[in-house]
């Protein structure tokens, strides 16, 4: 399977000369941030999202790439919540709230993360769902960078979702519980399966049942974010999405699908740039 790097951080991105013994053209939608032959322009800040096309005697395939600026850019931090000090009910209330469902919002800890929240709603008859907010509302974040751990497990009778919302995020029908309907960054949603729709698109990825890290890029100014869903050994997702809604952020929601869904989520931080 012919492939190629999905986000490029230096100068240089390889593409391979030849497949199956077919010599590949190369092709870039936007030769001022990677050329033909590979060169890179990194933005100062931000992102910049470039489809490479790839032409063989075999045909035409496409391949999208995202390039990020140096590291040294920088950020700053201006939301931070790994839930070390969530000692009782009445602290995870101050971060994560239920409508229905509180008392099934806990921190628990594992091999890998020391304290985490977890939503686990058990058998009821209707999917619950639960938010937390950046607390940034009244702040000028244009620019900025959400990233977070994720653990999803779908339910197995209605659609599960997790989502960073907009601080113009609205609810079907007005309720947490039924799910998010517009103004979100990154929508993540799947109906009992590892197989997750990325903002009603026909954008998908496969995810384990395990952690993996999601960064949303993006910019209040644009329609457009670069997202980003990895963990130490492998990227499940690295493209450019559109945004529904302002774009600003305002915090994470997530909607546990009946029955049977398992939600985790820790060391969300939030950066502007």
């Amino acid at each position: 399977m012919l492939e190629i790097d999905k986000i490029i951080q230096k100068d240089f991105i390889e593409l391979p000369a030849e497949f199956n013994g077919s010599t590949i053209k190369w092709t870039s939608s936007d030769p001022g941030v990677i050329t033909d032959d590979g060169k890179v322009t990194q933005p100062e800040k931000g992102y910049k999202a470039v489809v490479m096309m790839a032409e063989t005697s075999e045909g035409k395939q496409e391949f999208e790439v995202i390039v990020l600026p140096e590291e040294k850019i920088q950020k700053d931090i201006i939301y931070k919540e790994d839930y070390s000090s969530m000692a009782s009910d009445t602290l995870i209330a101050t971060t994560w709230t239920s409508k229905d469902k509180q008392n099934c919002l806990y921190v628990e800890a594992d091999a890998t993360h020391d304290s985490f929240i977890k939503f686990a709603a058990g058998n009821t008859s209707t999917s619950q769902g639960a938010n937390t907010e950046f607390g940034i509302k009244g702040q000028e974040v244009k620019d900025y960078t959400v990233g977070f751990d994720v653990a999803l497990d779908a339910g197995t009778r209605d659609t599960t979702e997790f989502a960073i919302t907009g601080t113009d995020a609205t609810y079907k029908n007005g309720d947490t519980n039924a799910g998010i309907e517009n103004g979100y960054i990154l929508k993540l949603s799947s109906d009992n399966s590892t197989l997750w729709q990325i903002n009603g698109t026909d954008k998908t990825c496969t995810l384990p049942f395990s952690w993996v890290h999601v960064k949303a890029i993006a910019s209040a100014g644009t329609s457009k974010a670069a997202i980003i869903i990895s963990d130490e050994e492998n990227i499940y997702f690295a493209g450019e999405v559109n945004i529904n809604g302002t774009g600003i952020p305002g915090g994470l929601y997530l909607k546990w699908g009946n029955v049977q869904a398992l939600v985790s989520v820790d060391n969300v931080e939030v950066t502007k740039w």
